[in-house]
């Protein structure tokens, strides 16, 4: 059975370049939640092609493994963030297609994230999953989601990104908070 592929890791983050003006209303949103200890375990961010999905995305992510937040942002200077941008922390999965797929499959689901998904945070804090391009999940990828999706386990939160969320299953979408980009 193979293991969770080794990320790349993430050039360093120019922090004012995740924060594009027509994010802010969705992110006010998502941070409000997150400081108050509601942030939902599943959170659909959707728009059109060229609006900073995965950005929004990633600055999610960030706050998500922070550990010393300000502002409603991340800092960028703790383990978290470091990991995070690293692209070793322990608590962060990335699902995305491989090279030689043009589809997310269930085996990737399976081996990559739902096993993953169930286990404690390392660091205590969110255990967080980013999907992109959600909609390249095949049926069976879908379906293999589900079981996460309908039973999250204690602070852990998906994060699935794609520009046509009509290509989800309806069972997905209804599980997720959605936060459109426009």
């Amino acid at each position: 059975m193979a293991k969770k592929p080794v990320d790349a890791p993430l050039p360093r983050v120019d922090f004012d370049a995740l924060r594009l003006p027509w994010h802010d209303a969705a992110w006010r949103l998502l941070s409000a939640q997150l400081d108050a200890g509601r942030m939902p375990h599943a959170v659909l961010v959707t728009g059109l092609t060229g609006l900073g999905k995965d950005l929004f995305a990633q600055r999610l992510v960030l706050r998500l493994l922070c550990e010393s937040p300000r502002s409603g942002d991340a800092c960028g200077n703790c383990r978290g963030c470091t990991q995070f941008l690293a692209g070793t922390h322990p608590d962060y999965h990335l699902l995305t297609m491989r090279e030689d797929k043009s589809q997310i499959v269930i085996d990737q689901v399976r081996d990559e994230l739902v096993g993953e998904m169930q286990l404690s945070s390392q660091y205590g804090a969110y255990k967080v999953a980013l999907i992109t391009p959600a909609d390249r999940m095949n049926r069976n990828a879908f379906n293999a989601l589900l079981k996460t999706l309908e039973e999250p386990s204690g602070r852990s939160v998906l994060v699935l990104v794609t520009a046509r969320p009509a290509r989800l299953s309806a069972t997905i979408r209804s599980r997720c908070q959605q936060v459109a980009i426009a």
